[in-house]
């Protein structure tokens, strides 16, 4: 894998090996089909970055930042997400399926076609997102805000909004 600079083609990083990257920034970074299964990326800073097709699956991505980030068909499934942070992103068509979501902010994110399926969305916030077509089927969404969201197709079959 290697890790470019955006704007300057610069590769920051390059290694076949995933390392911890707990509270590194990749701010503005060029990640596209970065592979990161498993890793450590808590807290870490993702503003602006490309994630296109990237494969975060099982990485601990606790309180990571990616506001106004690109993560187009990333694949996030299965990835300990807890308080990150997704304000803006665009994450058209990405995979969330079995994620730990719990007070995750998706404030007017392009979330269109995204597979939540089975996730624990605890809490999380999708005021003025745009959720067209997204699969919630069988997600914990209780507590969730979805004030001003688009739920145009979306499939909400199977889904907790109360507590038990």
């Amino acid at each position: 894998m290697k890790i470019k600079h955006k704007e300057t083609g610069k590769i920051l990083w390059e290694d076949r090996k995933i390392a911890d990257f707990k509270g590194i920034s990749f701010n503005g970074v060029d990640l596209s089909g970065a592979n990161f299964i498993g890793a450590n990326l808590e807290g870490a800073d993702f503003r602006w970055a490309i994630l296109l097709e990237a494969d975060l699956s099982g990485a601990n991505l606790t309180r990571a930042d990616f506001r106004w980030a690109i993560l187009l068909e990333a694949d996030l499934s299965g990835a300990k997400c807890m308080g990150a942070n997704f304000i803006g992103a665009n994450l058209r068509k990405a995979n969330l399926r079995k994620a730990n979501l719990l007070l995750v902010n998706f404030q007017a994110a392009n979330a269109q076609g995204v597979n939540f399926q089975r996730a624990d969305l605890w809490g999380a916030n999708f005021s003025g997102a745009d959720l067209w077509g997204a699969n919630f089927q069988g997600a914990n969404c209780r507590g969730v805000n979805l004030q001003k969201a688009n739920l145009r197709n979306v499939n909400f079959r199977g889904v907790n909004f109360w507590a038990k």
